[in-house]
């Protein structure tokens, strides 16, 4: 019945343990059918070499035990509650999952696995995977995201080392792949770009400062003073030709020649001293002029880094916009960029103005500058004028002698006025000219002004927008969640993570579990329950809620053993025990007794347990750890089936003595079948110590366990415990069945 049960319990090896109870079978069969028939027919014979078939000897130590106990029952049981009880409750029983416990230190796996503990730790040598798969790939940030947070958690479990996986494949972080690092390179860009847009709305406030509408009052001076100067060569032609009417009245018009001749000599001095002024002013006009065309080329390349700079801002902002889908701040600075742009646009078409208006100027200044060197040219002391009128003035000496040399001079100095006279206005026309030039330049400037004071403004803008994003994006750095770039994803680098730990259709991930104490450890074999349900907890209510989960590895086995031998140990043990008790019931025909027996076979059990575990750990170094995990199973088994046997012999042989009182049943009892109990025990005793030299520890603890186990059945609890419970069991009845008389009496 006990081997029978093992039919029910879960695990295989146990399970398989139930051919025991065929063999059992076939054995009742065959000391029912077989043996009788060899008896029958063997007769003496069949205890050869023996002549005499004496009963067996009679155990003067059970009846001496038993004797003791029935007269002192309380003092057997507590001496054997003293005996037994510390082995019992002071030496805790640990389980051993270690399946290499039992090879030699020579062997070539164990060699392999001392060596990488030593230099890498022993959670190197059999590292605990985690793997998830899923529906749908994994390749993706939300996925990716859940199984870093996974990561994380599982590195932060006490008594784990190391923990990998896709996003950290190194058991490390990379930080550039989390959304504080890169939010702080955002940050980091938008206060250069703030920076740079604080240089530029310097830049541009300083040349809105140097901007301003010219006075150019002095170029229409220019053109009215080079009117007066054409007026003056008329008047200086006219007197030419008053005097040359002196000279063709001949020697009688002397006097007029001579003032004629100063007066003309007085208009070219101030005709010379008129062109100094205005070429001094034009000068310093032109030099003017130089500087702002500078400042002009320079207007347009600054323009074009300030539309590149925007250009930049409008990306990044889009980048962010991506990250940020919806945020107002960034809406707002989008719109921002865009004022800048189209402010940039009309700055753009406001000095594209200017230019074509500069390109005017420059045409009216190169009119006016080429007037101008003709008449310097022609008032210079070298010109044909200056020539002439020196020539006029030698005349005046020898004005009779020379009147044909001086009507010839003064038609040379008429001509030279007539060329004074065009070059005076081509003067005015060129003055003019710049004048309009330099009006319509003003506009532009004002224009371009205006337009700077826009552009610094929307720049203002701008530097408030990044300062507001670049203080949300701040405060976003505090929190930090694994994220790829969408252009990362799918370069080599990425896709070499993702494949060491993903398989091809990225559906299956795995996440590498290294630990701190040894793979078969109590304390491995507890944590692998805690990443059990720390992964179920972590994946509740993300994107892989759905997905299933599961832990390999040695550590992981040895839990799933240390689960199911729990189980089938408690299951073993109530189910023994109950079909034991029924038959004890069946058999004996008693409550109490076979309560007895079956607490004397748990404390048997317990008892050699304990004592094992002890002894193991001061024979094997290997077993540090505790008893092999199948040794309890087996040991409960064989000393449960065994005890209940000797207890069954025990019983019907005191049933055989009704006439007597218990306590005399029970002695004689114990007297007659001790010999055969104590044979019996010793024989299995044997039998199971051949186990020892097997050098297979968990044999050798199986061997400790039920020797120790048949020693406290056969020395102590049956010839002691046992009966010293029946003792006190019937002086509890009889005590209340005189209590019971004596009421009754009474009554009566």
């Amino acid at each position: 019945m006990g081997f029978a049960s093992l039919s029910f319990v879960q695990f295989p090896v146990y399970r398989s343990a139930n051919a025991v109870a065929i063999g059992i079978a076939v054995l009742l069969v065959e000391i029912m059918a077989l043996t009788p028939l060899l008896m029958a027919v063997l007769g003496l014979k069949l205890f050869w070499p023996s002549k005499h078939a004496a009963g067996h000897k009679e155990s003067r130590f059970w009846e001496r035990m038993t004797s003791v106990s029935v007269k002192h029952p309380v003092w057997s049981l507590l001496i054997t509650a003293v005996v037994l009880a510390p082995v019992i409750i002071f030496n805790g029983q640990q389980l051993s999952f270690d399946s290499l416990k039992d090879l030699q230190a020579g062997d070539p796996s164990i060699k392999g696995f001392n060596i990488v503990s030593d230099k890498f730790g022993a959670g190197k040598a059999m590292p605990t995977t985690v793997v998830i798969q899923n529906r749908e790939a994994m390749d993706n940030n939300e996925a990716l995201a859940v199984i870093d947070n996974l990561t994380e958690k599982l590195k932060n479990l006490k008594g784990d080392k190391e923990v990998s996986g896709p996003t950290q494949p190194k058991g490390e972080r990379i930080e550039e792949l989390y959304t504080n690092s890169q939010t702080k390179t955002v940050v980091s860009g938008l206060s250069a770009a703030n920076g740079g847009v604080g240089q530029i709305k310097d830049g541009l406030d300083k040349m809105k400062d140097g901007l301003s509408t010219p006075d150019f009052s002095q170029v229409k001076d220019l053109s009215t003073g080079t009117g007066k100067i054409g007026t003056g060569i008329t008047a200086v032609t006219d007197g030419l030709k008053k005097i040359n009417d002196g000279i063709d009245q001949g020697a009688g018009g002397a006097d007029k020649l001579a003032s004629g001749i100063a007066q003309l000599k007085d208009g070219v001095s101030g005709i010379n001293a008129g062109l100094q002024t205005i070429s001094g002013n034009l000068a310093a006009i032109n030099d003017g002029y130089n500087t702002l065309g500078q400042g002009y080329k320079a207007l347009p390349g600054s323009v074009e880094q300030l539309k590149q700079l925007t250009a930049m801002m409008q990306g990044t902002a889009a980048k962010i916009d991506g990250k940020l889908p919806n945020d107002p701040d960034v809406a707002a600075l989008k719109g921002m960029l865009d004022n800048l742009s189209a402010a940039l646009d009309n700055l753009t078409a406001g000095i594209n103005q200017a230019n074509s208006n500069y390109d005017t100027l420059t045409a009216g200044l190169a009119q006016l500058n080429g007037g101008l060197k003709t008449i310097i040219d022609n008032t210079s002391p070298q010109s044909q004028l200056v020539t002439g009128i020196n020539e006029l003035e030698k005349g005046a000496a020898a004005l009779s002698a020379g009147l044909k040399q001086g009507s010839a001079g003064q038609k040379q100095v008429i001509d030279s006025l007539a060329a004074l006279s065009a070059g005076a206005q081509k003067i005015k026309a060129g003055q003019d000219s710049l004048y309009t030039g330099l009006n319509s330049l003003g506009s532009g400037m004002a224009q371009l002004k205006d337009g700077i004071g826009k552009s610094s403004d929307g720049l203002n803008s701008i530097a408030d927008g990044i300062n507001k994003s670049g203080d949300f994006l701040t405060q976003l750095t505090s929190t930090k969640s694994f994220y790829i770039p969408k252009e990362a994803f799918g370069t080599d680098d990425i896709n070499k993570m993702l494949d060491a730990y993903m398989s091809k259709d990225r559906k299956t991930l795995k996440l590498t579990v290294v630990m701190e104490s040894e793979p078969y450890s109590d304390n491995s074999i507890k944590l692998i329950s805690d990443i059990n349900t720390l992964v179920g907890n972590e994946l509740k209510g993300t994107k892989l809620a759905d997905a299933d989960f599961g832990i390999s590895g040695a550590t992981s086995t040895a839990n799933d053993l240390r689960n199911v031998a729990t189980h089938d140990i408690t299951f073993t043990q109530i189910i023994v025990l109950a079909s034991i008790f029924i038959l004890l019931i069946v058999v004996i025909r008693s409550f109490w007794i076979p309560v007895f027996i079956a607490a004397s076979l748990m404390v048997a059990y317990y008892t050699s347990l304990s004592a094992t575990a002890f002894i193991s750990k001061q024979l094997f170094s290997s077993a540090k750890e505790g008893l092999s995990w199948n040794v309890p199973f087996f040991s409960f088994v064989m000393i449960a089936a065994l005890g209940v046997d000797y207890s069954i012999f025990f019983m019907r042989r005191y049933k055989e003595y009704p006439e007597l009182s218990a306590r005399e049943a029970i002695v004689i009892a114990a007297r007659k079948i001790g010999g055969v109990v104590m044979s019996a025990a010793i024989i299995l005793a044997g039998t199971f110590a051949t186990l020892y030299p097997s050098n297979l520890i968990v044999l050798m603890e199986l061997a400790i366990c039920v020797v120790i186990g048949l020693f406290l059945l056969s020395v102590v609890l049956l010839p002691a415990a046992i009966p010293a419970l029946m003792s006190v069991s019937e002086k509890v009845s009889a005590k209340s069945q005189t209590e019971i008389f004596e009421t009754a009496v009474n009554q009566d």
